[in-house]
């Protein structure tokens, strides 16, 4: 399976198992995303938010909506990352799709 895809299934699978309401946006933005990049390989993270403006704002930090959800709600404290556990990968692992589809500056 395509790593992005990957990404997109484990924002799913938190999704299932009943997170707290007000994350529920954010998975579901960071789901939107990642399968969009999985169907578009040679895009970024900016080409997608240009084609999908309302996530932009659930994804300011790291162009990320879970980051933005732990900033929002914990700080910069990435141990509460709503993927930690469903994720297969550390978003800062060498290697990672995160790693591929990083910050753009």
């Amino acid at each position: 399976m395509n790593p992005a895809k990957m990404i997109a299934e484990s924002c799913r699978k938190r999704l299932a198992d009943n997170p707290p309401a007000d994350m529920v946006p954010y998975l579901e933005a960071c789901a939107r995303m990642w399968d969009w990049l999985s169907e578009h390989p040679g895009a970024t993270k900016t080409d997608y938010f240009l084609t999908e403006p309302e996530d932009a704002d659930l994804s300011s930090a790291c162009l990320c909506a879970c980051c933005t959800y732990v900033n929002k709600m914990f700080g910069q404290d990435c141990g509460h990352c709503p993927l930690k556990g469903y994720a297969w990968v550390y978003c800062l692992e060498s290697g990672s799709p995160y790693e591929r589809w990083g910050i753009e500056l």
